[in-house]
């Protein structure tokens, strides 16, 4: 095949291409259409980094950013790119609004979670003698470290 007909282009689209190309704009939240993360947020791949769409938008938006700030959703939607939606805090501030909200799953609603609320209340319960919590890990296929937490409510403090 000569290529006749055919444009391939060598040029690399800039990440503010690729944001454009993958939003849906609506009244309200902006839709990604793009790729997404397990919780939802927006990405895009460029020069071999992950781009968040949201940090992108607010970055097109409003310019650059202190890279220890980040990007809060005042919609709660994580797929959103509307920069009215979008402001700026630390880590804290963040997970703040999203403990005000409700938005904070703990406990086996927490999308990394091994556990489930009984196995926890079995694991307080049986955790007494030395070498219980080594086999109670085992058992479990958690670490020691993490027994020992949630013996000492470190962890799992909601029960």
């Amino acid at each position: 095949m000569s290529g006749a007909g055919h444009r391939w282009s060598s040029r690399v689209r800039s990440p503010e291409e690729s944001f454009w190309e993958r939003v849906v704009k609506a009244d309200g939240c902006w839709s990604w259409t793009g790729s997404t993360n397990g919780r939802g947020y927006g990405e895009i791949r460029h020069k071999g980094k992950k781009l968040y769409a949201h940090r992108l938008s607010y970055e097109i938006h409003f310019g650059e950013f202190p890279r220890e700030l980040e990007v809060c959703h005042g919609c709660d939607n994580p797929e959103c790119t509307n920069p009215e939606h979008l402001f700026l805090g630390t880590h804290e501030e963040n997970m703040l609004d999203q403990n005000e909200k409700g938005r904070c799953p703990h406990g086996s609603g927490h999308y990394q979670a091994k556990l489930t609320e009984s196995d926890v209340l079995d694991i307080r319960d049986r955790a007494g003698g030395y070498g219980t919590q080594r086999r109670l890990a085992e058992e479990y296929g958690i670490s020691e470290q993490t027994v020992c937490n949630i013996v000492k409510r470190r962890c799992w403090k909601h029960i």
